[in-house]
């Protein structure tokens, strides 16, 4: 961290100073260590450490406070000091009063009741999906260059973004839209051009109260409408939970182990290096 103006703070219980500290003012180690040593404790007799490391210049300045009445110890580092290892707790093996495997505890690994089956998308049926019929409302031409962003589940108007008059609509971001939204949710891998066209079909024929034009840009903005909106992705989800998701109706219990084979093999010269072929006129070198 870089101790700048303004900087204070108390609890500080170590103070490493790695740059060179060569000027002829000690303004910098100054600050350095005069913001590293204030008393977290204060008014109370309580005996406060702080750690100090850095470079040798840094460490002179350390040790002409001694004349301030400060007191300072010194740890060995590196490798003049033994290391602190982490406590290792193992298995008494050892102990024959012990019965190891039967203290063992068996942590089984259950088979999924509900798993999803990536089928193909183009099984989905959009003749048979609910059909919503919405009623179609009337815009403006100014409403209808509005995006109205709202809160799905309250309907509150969150934001509204007028688009220029440079800027088109088209159907096809707004069907890529729902596609993308879909996919995330349900975390499927793959299929955006056929669910792309199932959404297409479904907005055009059943979405609304009368099939529909999507390259309508009043029928578009019917599109950003929260029952709109929440109509196609309840639908399309459902449909798509209910093609995909199975349920075996009981779980089991897997007893594989896992074993790591580990093979050496020994080393293989390389006969070429990565820059050592050449393409040159269509000859080789």
């Amino acid at each position: 961290m870089v101790l700048r103006e303004g900087w204070d703070v108390q609890n500080v219980v170590a103070i490493v100073g790695p740059r060179p500290y060569k000027a002829k003012s000690q303004i910098l180690p100054e600050q350095t260590l005069g913001r590293g040593i204030r008393r977290m404790f204060r008014g109370q007799p309580v005996v406060e450490k702080v750690s100090v490391i850095g470079t040798e210049a840094f460490m002179d300045f350390v040790e002409s406070i001694r004349n301030e009445g400060v007191e300072l110890e010194y740890a060995e580092m590196g490798g003049k000091g033994a290391p602190k290892s982490p406590m290792v707790i193992e298995v008494d093996s050892d102990n024959a009063n012990k019965d190891i495997p039967g203290l063992d505890i068996e942590l089984p690994v259950l088979t999924p009741r509900i798993h999803r089956e990536y089928k193909n998308l183009e099984e989905l049926n959009v003749a048979a999906m609910p059909q919503p019929g919405l009623h179609i409302k009337k815009f403006s031409e100014e409403e209808q260059r509005e995006i109205v962003f709202k809160d799905i589940d309250k309907e509150d108007v969150s934001h509204t973004t007028i688009m220029n008059s440079e800027f088109t609509p088209s159907h096809q971001s707004a069907i890529g839209f729902f596609a993308r939204t879909i996919m995330r949710d349900l975390r499927l891998v793959g299929g955006f051009d056929i669910l792309f066209g199932k959404l297409k079909q479904f907005m055009e024929r059943r979405l609304f109260e009368r099939p529909v034009d999507l390259d309508d840009l009043n029928i578009l903005r019917n599109l950003s409408e929260v029952e709109a909106t929440r109509a196609i992705l309840e639908t399309f989800k459902a449909a798509i939970n209910e093609l995909t998701v199975k349920d075996k109706g009981a779980t089991e219990v897997r007893r594989n182990k896992m074993f790591l084979l580990i093979v050496s093999s020994p080393d293989m010269p390389a006969r070429l290096r990565v820059f050592s072929v050449c393409f040159l006129g269509g000859a080789v070198f």
